[in-house]
């Protein structure tokens, strides 16, 4: 099993230093470019969720990403300071049918990332947030 762990600040103008360190770590594991896409699109939901409208942003924390390469499993381990929050507890999949217009602000990026993995998971360490994003390595 190899991993990696990197920390960025808790910043928007961050999240383009944390899609570089996944592009960079997919592309030394070899990644189907197809996983590498799904992995570039799932940092940057939880990036900007933490940066936009987590507390870490506002302590001047930082957040922290690790991936790692179990069999045919890529594990995306994100994790943020702040209030206790499960993003995956109250989803309204319902308000992905709606018209576009009519969808509520807020949620919906959770609900993508929670349809392209195989398996999402949260819990509550140490005072931080840790969301664990599971996607299967073949195409």
């Amino acid at each position: 099993m190899e991993d990696a762990r990197q920390q960025f600040q808790a910043r928007i103008e961050c999240l383009t230093e944390a899609l570089d360190y996944a592009e960079q770590w997919s592309r030394e594991h070899r990644l189907p470019a197809e996983l590498r896409a799904k992995l570039l699109l799932i940092i940057e939901e939880l990036f900007t969720n933490a940066a936009l409208h987590g507390d870490a942003a506002a302590l001047g924390d930082t957040v922290s990403l690790r991936l790692l390469q179990e069999d045919a499993t890529l594990i995306v381990q994100f994790e943020a300071s702040g209030t206790a929050y499960d993003p995956f507890a109250n989803l309204r999949h319902e308000a992905m049918n709606q018209p576009l217009a009519e969808r509520p602000v807020g949620g919906l990026g959770v609900i993508l990332v929670q349809a392209l993995s195989s398996r999402v998971g949260y819990r509550r360490v140490d005072d931080r947030n840790q969301i664990h994003i599971w996607l299967p390595c073949h195409a």
